[in-house]
């Protein structure tokens, strides 16, 4: 059964999020939710298989919240004008704002609530999880830099720090002082493992293409290995 919804929340309940609720016809629940912030690229595929499997899904509009442009007059922005807040976490905010609403209902079972995303859905979805402890399970596919993806391991036409914090790109999807290091990776005093620790001691499944290089199999893999005794898939295959 699907249901659109309209979410209100912020000064005078002013800014709004359009959620299309999915909840399987069989079972009373409680049920374990998955939250997707894709809904703007077209309905959820595979919705049916995890509805019939007993998953209620809330997937959400994030470009209600903020239009995926440098523009800070819309979205969010003009409510929270204080605010340094760069679209990512913007679009991390309304993932918890959706876990507000399905914590109110009955049927969900609060324990399990799950985030995924694609691509710059993945960033987010990995920023959503990390930053929010009643997270249960965090699952970004194909996020690359700024995701799951190391930025100072790298292979071949991964997309890098460079690329994405170009002017006539994606820029404004982080905090302004990121492309201060777009020249000088190697400064950086973090890297993206340490988002992922914050996920600990929740669940996180980081999934990648084995052949998407853009997504950087290697830099998201790189680092789960111990001395050299553990090779990932996707290098093994390579070979």
């Amino acid at each position: 059964v699907e249901t659109r919804l309209v979410l209100s929340m912020g000064p005078d309940n002013s800014i709004t999020i359009r959620v299309d609720l999915s909840v399987p016809v069989k079972g009373s629940g409680p049920l374990p939710a998955v939250i997707t912030g894709d809904r703007e690229w077209g309905r959820t595929e595979g919705l049916e298989v995890a509805t019939d499997r007993g998953y209620i899904v809330a997937d959400f509009y994030r470009t209600d919240l903020d239009p995926d442009n440098d523009d800070r007059t819309n979205g969010v922005h003009p409510h929270y004008p204080e605010y340094d807040w760069a679209t990512l976490s913007v679009w991390a905010w309304g993932y918890y704002r959706v876990v507000d609403y399905l914590m109110t209902l009955e049927n969900v079972d609060k324990d399990k609530i799950v985030v995924t995303g694609h691509s710059r859905g993945g960033k987010t979805a990995l920023l959503a999880g990390a930053m929010d402890s009643r997270i249960a399970i965090v699952v970004p596919a194909g996020s690359g830099a700024g995701g799951c993806g190391c930025l100072k391991y790298m292979q071949g036409g991964a997309e890098s720090l460079m690329r994405i914090t170009r002017s006539d790109k994606w820029h404004y999807w982080f905090q302004p002082r990121f492309s201060d290091f777009r020249r000088r990776v190697e400064r950086l005093p973090f890297d993206q493992h340490f988002l992922k620790a914050l996920v600990a001691p929740r669940a996180l499944l980081c999934t990648e293409g084995l052949e998407d290089e853009w997504a950087n199999p290697w830099g998201v893999s790189k680092l789960l290995k111990q001395r050299g005794r553990f090779t990932s898939s996707w290098e093994s295959r390579k070979r």
